[in-house]
């Protein structure tokens, strides 16, 4: 069985080229928002990586990852920033990898076996989720 990746993304097109990349490998479920990612992590999904863009139009990536980390989902941030102090604070809220736009497709690869490396020590994650948005 595949692993499962949530990519959470706004752009159809990003969207689509890391699809690509990876849906022979992964089973992938997509949302552009997140209050999306809070109804399908609540309700359908337990993903074992989770792909989070920093800028959604309803709330910003770290946000959203502190909000849903109690989950104990990997998470790899995925953004057109290369700011040192995002990337700091991204690593510091509990992402696994930080991926910068465009992706490169080996880096993306190399980051979803580090977070599914990451999962398989950690246990795996929590059956029961809620959060209000």
């Amino acid at each position: 069985m595949k692993p499962k990746v949530l990519i959470i993304e706004d752009s159809i097109t990003i969207f689509e080229t890391i699809q690509a990349y990876i849906e022979h490998l992964y089973k992938i479920d997509h949302v552009i928002s997140g209050k999306e990612a809070f109804l399908i992590l609540s309700k359908e999904v337990t993903p074992d990586v989770i792909l989070l863009d920093l800028n959604l139009p309803d709330i910003h990536g770290l946000k959203l990852m502190s909000k849903i980390k109690e989950k104990n989902i990997p998470f790899i941030i995925m953004t057109g920033e290369k700011s040192k102090e995002i990337i700091i604070k991204a690593i510091q809220g509990g992402a696994v990898d930080y991926l910068t736009k465009p992706i490169d497709p080996k880096r993306l690869k190399t980051s979803l076996e580090k977070a599914l490396k990451k999962k398989k020590n950690s246990g795996g994650n929590d059956n029961e989720f809620h959060v209000s948005f």
